[in-house]
């Protein structure tokens, strides 16, 4: 089993936000063809995906920490499963 797939099984199988990380996010999201959008001077931690449908994932990057929020995880999973791609 690759990493990728390693990631997107652990995603899954809905982990604990402190096992699951921005960068991990991030490997997934780009697995399923999301890009990562350009950011402007004024977004701040905003981050956002696109999909090649235009569907958009926009969540606060965690900072001080790189873990994912139960919320964030919950919502990826949720559009993930309405786009098909789980």
């Amino acid at each position: 089993m690759s990493k990728i797939e390693k990631t997107i099984a652990k995603l899954k199988k809905k982990p604990t936000p402190k096992d699951f990380t921005w960068e991990d996010l991030g490997k997934a999201l780009q697995h399923f063809l999301f890009t990562p959008l350009a950011k402007g001077s004024t977004c701040g931690s905003r981050r956002k995906f696109i999909s090649m449908d235009m569907v958009i994932i926009s969540f606060h990057e965690p900072r001080p920490r790189d873990e994912l929020k139960k919320y964030q995880i919950e919502q990826v999973l949720e559009i993930l499963r309405s786009e098909g791609l789980l």
